[in-house]
């Protein structure tokens, strides 16, 4: 039995809300006055002391597990963002479409940043400081988000295009 895009494109939008949800409850304890963003914060921990002072006020094991949990929140979200770019990509022509195909690939490049961030920010939880440890873990992160706001920005104007497209369409079929 084949199963649908649009099937698993829903399979994949459920897995990411559940995802979502999941890592948002989990870390609600990691946003703190030190750190306002929660496991962001330490993504983006800006030196040594910073991160100290996060880690200061926050139980490892709670730090530890959000960043296992962003383990299986990484395939979650690319699976959610490669079905979504590859649905439209077929809707669009030229340069949107091209765009798209070097983003769909993207998503791959961001999930690995992810990866290698989590990596670099467990070696951080367990004691092993340094500036180019930190430094490394916020590069991956830049990467990761630069590459992530990209693709829900393109995701959304591809819809906007199909939306003024299909309005154009219906209002040439009326005036005929």
């Amino acid at each position: 039995m084949k199963i649908s895009l649009q099937i698993k494109w829903i399979a994949s939008l459920a897995a990411v809300v559940i995802m979502t949800v999941a890592m948002q409850k989990q870390g609600a304890a990691l946003k703190t006055a030190y750190a306002t963003k929660g496991i962001v914060s330490l993504e983006f921990g800006s030196t040594i002391n910073s991160v100290k002072t996060m880690l200061a006020h926050w139980q490892v094991e709670t730090v530890r597990t959000n960043i296992l949990l962003d383990f299986l929140y990484i395939p979650a979200y690319a699976f959610f963002f490669f079905m979504s770019l590859h649905l439209l990509l077929n809707m669009h022509q030229g340069k949107l479409r091209k765009r798209g195909t070097w983003l769909k690939n993207m998503v791959f490049v961001a999930a690995g940043c992810d990866f290698i961030e989590n990596i670099l920010m467990l070696n951080t939880i367990a004691g092993h400081f340094s500036e180019v440890l930190i430094m490394s873990t916020t590069i991956m992160a830049a990467i990761k988000f630069i590459l992530l706001i990209q693709i829900v920005f393109y995701l959304m104007l591809s819809l906007l295009v199909i939306f003024i497209k299909k309005v154009q369409e219906k209002s040439m079929n009326v005036t005929q």
